[in-house]
This record gives structure tokens, C-alpha cells and sequence, in this order.
């Protein structure tokens, strides 16, 4: 894998609950938002925001699994303001709201 492209996928995991921006993250791992973008989807597969939507979204139902963590503090941990946007982003994409996962 691209050096850099591992870098910014060490960064997402780490800072997953930040609102990073691809342009920041571009320039994180010294590389232009479009060359970034390409190079990053050429080796993960998917779009810089599927992917941190994705990993957030997993890092989400880790943490109901778990069950040490009310919904509001889970959405605070990962990055999302409100519970409900996150009940809304994670319905759409496990299918089930939050209290009925797993």
C-alpha cells in the first residue's frame, strides 16, 4: 500500500472522532486534494468520506456492543453533535436504530 495512503488510514484511526477534512488530511500526508483523493481510492477501494463514514459507523456499533456507553456519549466520541444524527446515519447504514443493534 502507498506509504502515504497508510499514513492518512493511521490518522483517520486515531483522530476517527475529528472532523477531518480530506483537504487537511491531504496536506497531513503531503499530498494535493485531488492526488489524495485519487490515491486513496485507488487503494482502499472507496471514497475518503465513504471510508471515515464507514470506520465511524463501526467504531459505533463496537461501542453498543460493548454497552459501557449511553447513545449520547457514543455520538460524542465519534465525532457526531447530536445522538439523533447518529441514529439517523447509523439506521441508514446497519439498517436498525441504535437501541436494536445488534
Amino acid at each position: 500500500m502507498n506509504r502515504q495512503i497508510q499514513l492518512a488510514l493511521e490518522i483517520i484511526g486515531r483522530d476517527y472522532d475529528n472532523r477531518l477534512s480530506m483537504i487537511r488530511l491531504a496536506c497531513a500526508v503531503h499530498l494535493s486534494p485531488s492526488r489524495f483523493s485519487h490515491l486513496f481510492h485507488q487503494e482502499v477501494g472507496q471514497s475518503y468520506k465513504g471510508y471515515v463514514h464507514q470506520f465511524r459507523m463501526r467504531k459505533a456499533a463496537d461501542m453498543l456492543i460493548d454497552g459501557r456507553l449511553p447513545i449520547k456519549q457514543i455520538a460524542d466520541r465519534i465525532g457526531f453533535v447530536h445522538s439523533r444524527n447518529l441514529a439517523r446515519a447509523f439506521k441508514q447504514h446497519f439498517g436498525k436504530i441504535p437501541s436494536r443493534y445488534p
